[in-house]
């Protein structure tokens, strides 16, 4: 799970995340250059590296998201049938390849390579169906197989 993105950070939370003991000892100069494991260069925010170090740098790391791939040609909407109605306007949408598949349910839809969620939205368009998508997080619910597009 990523660190929060505001708020307090503890040691713990960047040991944990990073997969180590919690209580384990820390450095942030260690830390960030991946002395105790290689930092994901998927994460959309990451430590910048440079001193003075500071555990605010830590804000919103992903240590274990996935690359993200781009789908253009896709749709968004509330309505079934609005989102392949959708789906001529070119629009970007990335994704997090998830599971044993490329894509499907429990996979999350991105609206960036920073990885901010597609929020606002019931339904997403992707490789030539409609699919039921959590419209605050963005993670995919179902597959909607009587509504291909």
């Amino acid at each position: 799970m990523p660190l929060q993105s505001s708020a307090q950070i503890s040691f713990a939370d960047i040991n944990t995340e990073l997969g180590r003991a919690s209580d384990a000892q820390i450095g942030l100069n260690e830390a960030e250059s991946g002395t105790y494991a290689p930092l994901n260069p998927n994460s959309p925010n990451r430590p910048n590296g440079s001193t003075p170090n500071s555990i605010n740098e830590w804000w919103g790391y992903d240590h274990y998201i996935p690359p993200l791939t781009v789908f253009t040609g896709c749709g968004r909407s509330n309505t079934i049938t609005g989102v392949c109605d959708d789906s001529t306007n070119a629009n970007r949408i990335f994704y997090s390849n998830c599971g044993p598949f490329d894509f499907g349910v429990d996979c999350f839809v991105y609206i960036n390579t920073s990885a901010t969620p597609l929020q606002g939205y019931d339904y997403v368009y992707i490789n030539s169906f409609a699919w039921q998508i959590n419209n605050s997080t963005g993670r995919i619910i179902a597959l909607i197989e009587d509504q291909p597009c």
